[in-house]
């Protein structure tokens, strides 16, 4: 008996949560207005949201990527291949980093120019 409970509890919170857009249309009027999520609302304003969260990301994951080569070095112990690694690692980590300072700055360029 006590599992019937449990079922018709789950059941009618899953229903519940199903059928709450009707409920709120039926408060608004007919009306649903859904807010943007991401932010801004021109072309632009998403191009320069997206490339600001790809340079955050590549702020964070730049020093770690660094990190993790300074381990490849310190552990090499002689291992050509491992050192090579490790060079190649911090390498593309840096250019990585620059491209996306830049691909930022041209951004804020491209918009200051065209006064967007």
């Amino acid at each position: 008996m006590r599992s019937f409970n449990l079922r018709t509890t789950v059941c009618l919170v899953l229903l519940g949560g199903l059928f709450w857009p009707v409920a709120y249309v039926g408060a608004q009027g007919n009306n649903i207005s859904i807010p943007n999520p991401i932010g801004p609302d021109t072309l632009p304003g998403v191009i320069l949201l997206i490339a600001t969260v790809i340079f955050n990301l590549a702020l964070w994951v730049s020093p770690l990527m660094i990190i993790v080569a300074g381990f490849y070095f310190i552990t090499a112990g002689g291992n050509v291949e491992q050192l090579r690694t490790a060079r190649t690692m911090i390498m593309w980590t840096l250019i990585g980093l620059a491209i996306t300072m830049l691909s930022l700055g041209a951004i804020q360029l491209i918009e200051t120019i065209l006064g967007i």
